[in-house]
């Protein structure tokens, strides 16, 4: 991603999908993870680690796979599907 890629409308959709993921109890990088893992479909994700710490961190985002309905929309609105 380039400087010019954040956008004030970018940054306001990071911070949106940033709120949702605290309300879920998650961070943004664990609800992206859970999301892409709630994809039966899906046997693994590649995630990108500096320290031992996020490791354990991205891990975690496996035990909360699910989103409610409300959820999904609201990722997609924000995401503008």
């Amino acid at each position: 991603m380039k400087a010019d890629d954040l956008t004030p409308e970018r940054l306001g959709q990071i911070q949106a999908l940033n709120d949702l993921a605290l309300k879920r109890g998650q961070t943004l990088a664990q609800m992206a993870l859970s999301w892409i893992l709630k994809d039966d479909g899906v046997a693994s994700v590649l995630i990108g680690a500096s320290r031992p710490e996020q490791i354990a961190e991205n891990i975690s985002a496996a035990e909360h796979r699910d989103f409610t309905a409300e959820e999904l929309r609201t990722i997609d609105q924000i995401c503008g599907r």
